[in-house]
């Protein structure tokens, strides 16, 4: 990784951070985004005592709002001209129903449209890199509760029903779905994209997770004995991310260091391309983008 750049969404804290870390600790350059500007220097003052050789930079941004998004992707084309490896790990899990400024449900919106959006906002980018050798790599974070998720291409937002376990899980399948259609498009452009699923990872998300009552007691006991370290769950993102082996491989689902199936939908690829389209018009992309994905 010397001499490349990686760009990790949310990746101040948990995972993202020991992505970003290890992806340092290999020679990259490493910009690490969040929402918290102070929460985003501690995490670069924290990322170069360990890596006091390295560059890491932050930039802040809130991945809910499309409008900071691209400008995310607009303050990164600044100060990079090249972009090897994009991790979009940002993520969240609401225990109510929540509304971002664009009209989206939260979690569909940072799951399946934040990460589609800042793709191809930094496309150009990422096509050049790949051009100038190996394909540059895109890497979405997944979850093994996709397979629980039923997706209604009815209710994306989530207005008929909302549980959070429920929608979160949609958004994880919907996802892969838009994630494997849009490796489909990039396959003719040297950028490969895929989806890495951490398993039970030690995290804020994991501690703070809305579930029964009755559950509640055993999160200590199931985040000890079940729960990996984020440092662990980060060795297969280091790897899909810089791995010889993982050259021009693209549209897969990975998880302990594995490549494995993910859910039967997953691979439907008519669903995919309709709600590749549904979540493209969402997220205002236009025609002229989509063209440029090889649409």
């Amino acid at each position: 990784m010397s001499g490349k750049t990686a760009l990790v969404t949310g990746g101040t804290a948990g995972l993202g951070k020991a992505i970003a870390a290890g992806l340092a600790r290999q020679g990259a350059t490493v910009v690490v985004t969040g929402r918290d500007r102070a929460r985003g220097a501690r995490a670069v003052a924290e990322l170069e005592a360990e890596n006091p050789q390295r560059r890491v930079e932050f930039l802040q941004g809130d991945l809910l709002i499309q409008s900071a998004v691209r400008q995310l992707a607009t303050h990164f084309r600044a100060r990079h001209d090249r972009l090897h490896v994009l991790v979009n790990n940002a993520g969240l899990l609401t225990a109510r129903r929540q509304v971002t400024v664009d009209g989206i449900e939260s979690q569909f919106a940072i799951h399946v449209l934040a990460p589609l959006l800042l793709t191809t906002e930094l496309l150009p980018t990422l096509r050049e890199s790949g051009q100038q050798g190996a394909a540059a790599r895109v890497i979405n974070t997944s979850a093994g509760s996709h397979r629980f998720g039923t997706l209604d291409p009815a209710d994306l937002n989530a207005e008929r029903s909302f549980k959070p376990w429920i929608s979160y899980n949609k958004a994880k399948t919907a996802s892969l779905l838009v994630g494997y259609e849009l490796a489909r498009r990039l396959s003719a452009v040297h950028v490969t994209l895929n989806a890495v699923d951490p398993g039970g990872v030690k995290t804020d998300l994991f501690r703070t997770a809305p579930v029964p009552w009755y559950v509640r007691p055993l999160m200590p006991l199931l985040e000890r004995f079940v729960a990996q370290t984020p440092e662990v769950a980060a060795q297969t993102f280091l790897s899909v991310a810089s791995s010889p082996n993982f050259e021009g491989i693209t549209g897969r689902y990975f998880s302990n260091m594995r490549e494995r199936r993910s859910a039967k939908i997953t691979y439907d690829d008519a669903v995919a391309r309709r709600l590749f389209e549904e979540c493209a018009r969402l997220a205002h992309i236009s025609t002229r983008d989509l063209s440029s994905l090889g649409a």
